[in-house]
């Protein structure tokens, strides 16, 4: 008897495992595979993955994706302003690290222009892989900001180059390499109160140089503020910012 009921609740203990796998998947956000930038501290949010999460997905070719469906940038102001509405929590940008982020900024100024100043942009872990065994997302959190007059204490960040080559990386007017750069931040974010680095592009970036930068920003215990143009983009990112 023992034997047949240790069996039984063995049996209903599959099913029931079973059944809570299979709620675990309906539950995964759909959605379009790219690749994705690296980063290396990034924090996971899991939360990325529930249906009804709100990801904006832009691919190699620029184009913003809602869900598995395509969808003008111009329309995802609306979309994200319906979605916040229903309170469905944060916005997470999932881009693929190659795509120019000039086509990105059109998709970031329509996320700010629904309200959101601070979404987040999904990554993967130094390392990691396509392909391999699933793992929760990641993210680097990011605050969207129109260009405002700037205090002499602030650190002005400018990213410039092609997408074909390193980009060049500018601290406070001063060339900065790369593997000097988070000690250059963490150094000038520590002088400033709300330690937040102003980041503005110019030139051809990748998606990946801008995560890049912004990975040293939290890295240095800062924030990483990007700077997007005075009204709706004109298709680049050159504008001026007062010294």
């Amino acid at each position: 008897m023992r034997k047949v009921l240790a069996a039984s609740l063995g049996i209903i203990g599959w099913f029931g495992g079973a059944a809570g796998l299979q709620a675990a998947a309906q539950t995964m956000q759909a959605g379009v595979s790219v690749e994705m930038a690296v980063a290396s501290h990034a924090v996971a949010v899991p939360e990325a993955d529930r249906e009804d999460a709100i990801v904006v997905t832009v691919n190699k070719k620029g184009q913003a994706l809602w869900g598995v469906a395509r969808v003008e940038a111009n329309l995802v102001e609306g979309k994200i302003k319906d979605a916040v509405a229903k309170g469905r929590g944060k916005v997470y940008i999932k881009a693929d690290a190659r795509v120019p982020y000039a086509k990105l900024e059109k998709v970031l100024d329509a996320v700010r222009r629904a309200g959101v100043g601070d979404p987040l942009l999904l990554t993967r872990a130094e390392g990691g892989k396509l392909g391999e065994e699933r793992t929760p997302p990641s993210g680097l959190a990011v605050i969207l900001r129109r260009p405002a007059p700037m205090a002499l204490l602030e650190t002005k960040v400018l990213l410039s180059g092609g997408r074909e080559k390193e980009a060049k990386l500018t601290i406070n007017t001063r060339e900065v390499s790369w593997s000097d750069a988070e000690r250059m931040l963490g150094k000038s974010l520590g002088e400033r109160p709300e330690r937040e680095a102003l980041i503005r592009t110019e030139g051809d970036v990748a998606f990946s140089q801008l995560v890049r930068l912004v990975d040293l920003c939290r890295g240095g215990n800062g924030k990483a503020v990007i700077v997007l143009p005075p009204g709706k983009p004109a298709g680049g990112t050159g504008f001026q910012v007062p010294d």
